[in-house]
């Protein structure tokens, strides 16, 4: 039997099963506080990566040194305590009901886990698994637990994450592209990699690629000041839903708006919240690195402001509108054999005019007579009729 949260979900009452489970009916645990036996109660995690399984990445490692295989690998941070967490999808159809709400979760989005339990443990990040679908949630203040820098990384980890409150963030060579037609993956990949979420179709929605920077991330960063970070959420941040349609966005007068709209923020005091993640890198002969490279899963101010948002200008060209001449009207009806007509349109617009040597002659060739015998011109059959 599914879970009562469950069968709110597969009658598609999300809105009903994401009031109960932030009702005060329903009690919260925090990762190292789970245990088996605990109904009706609730995990939040923010979801920091989806990963694909690749032959040349590193073997993950269970507790009991076991070799793990999966169809996708999601981490979480849990937003109280900020300890991470995987959920391991080892078939497809496990991977479609953890992503099951396909335009609410994505890389960034927060989720709610009913009755969770603890399983394995992948190098010393613990694996959650959870028999009812996560759901979508936006979670208050009193679950997010903001750090002061980034963790450093434990000896018995190979992945940390953050979750920081910055004042100030700068966006460079900032461009656009088509998005991943998977929101899931926030086309966190765009444009080099392929998905690691699930793909198909088609997509009109447009990403923002970047180069941040966040003084608060540069020492962790191994004293790199930018990070590369591509994403759908930022690109709605910054841009009108009707240029997000549009194929081509004039980057320059974007960067401007960009610079613009930060700067309308940061007037308004509002701070913005970062949550990322790393992993311990490995030397060629297996021995682990001091370097580390930063990842980016979101960016999102504390409270949006009802700022105007970058909005592209057609420029559609209008051809002039060009007066013709006034002999072009008589060349043309020469060409076309109407000299008769003119002649007549130029007599009623001059009444004292004298008519033309050519209409007298063509008058005078009307009366003759037309000899027995011979067949009568066009003109002159219309006469006698």
């Amino acid at each position: 039997m599914p879970s009562y949260v469950q069968d709110l979900l597969d009658q598609k009452k999300l809105a009903e099963a994401v009031a109960y489970v932030q009702s005060d009916a329903v009690g919260y645990r925090t990762i190292e506080n789970l245990a088996d036996e605990d109904d009706n109660v609730v995990t939040y995690g923010q979801l920091l990566s989806i990963k694909r399984p690749k032959e040349s990445s590193r073997k993950l490692l269970t507790k009991g040194s076991n070799a793990i295989s999966y169809d996708r690998l999601l981490l979480f941070r849990e937003l109280v305590s900020g300890d991470l967490f995987y959920v391991v999808c080892r078939k497809q159809s496990q991977t479609n009901s953890a992503l099951w709400a396909i335009h609410d979760i994505y890389i960034g989005s927060y989720l709610c886990f009913y009755e969770p339990c603890l399983g394995d443990e992948i190098h010393g990040v613990k694996i959650v698994e959870c028999s009812t679908n996560p759901i979508p949630i936006l979670p208050s203040a009193q679950y997010q637990r903001i750090q002061d820098l980034v963790p450093a990384l434990e000896e018995s980890t190979h992945i940390q994450g953050f979750f920081l409150e910055v004042e100030k963030i700068v966006l460079k060579k900032v461009v656009t592209h088509r998005a991943c037609p998977s929101r899931t993956c926030d086309s966190c990949h765009i444009p080099d990699d392929p998905c690691p979420a699930q793909v198909g179709g088609r997509t009109s929605n447009t990403c923002i690629k970047a180069k941040v920077y966040i003084a608060e991330l540069e020492a962790a960063n191994c004293g790199q000041k930018f990070i590369s970070y591509t994403s759908q959420s930022l690109a709605n941040l910054f841009i009108h839903p009707d240029s997000l349609q549009l194929a081509r966005i004039n980057s320059i007068r974007l960067r401007e708006a960009i610079d613009r709209i930060l700067q309308l923020y940061m007037g308004e005091g509002v701070r913005f919240l970062i949550s990322g993640w790393y992993k311990r890198r490995y030397l060629p002969d297996g021995s682990p690195s001091n370097s580390c490279k930063l990842h980016l899963s979101r960016i999102q101010p504390r409270r949006f402001l009802n700022v105007a948002l970058y909005r592209e200008v057609q420029n559609n060209p209008v051809a002039p509108h060009i007066a013709a001449p006034a002999h072009a009207v008589r060349r043309v009806n020469d060409f076309m054999g109407g000299e008769d007509n003119v002649e007549q349109e130029d007599c009623a617009r001059n009444p004292h005019r004298s008519p033309s040597p050519a209409s007298i002659q063509e008058g005078e060739d009307e009366d003759e007579e037309v000899p027995s015998g011979s067949r009568p011109s066009k003109r002159s059959r219309n006469t006698m009729s």
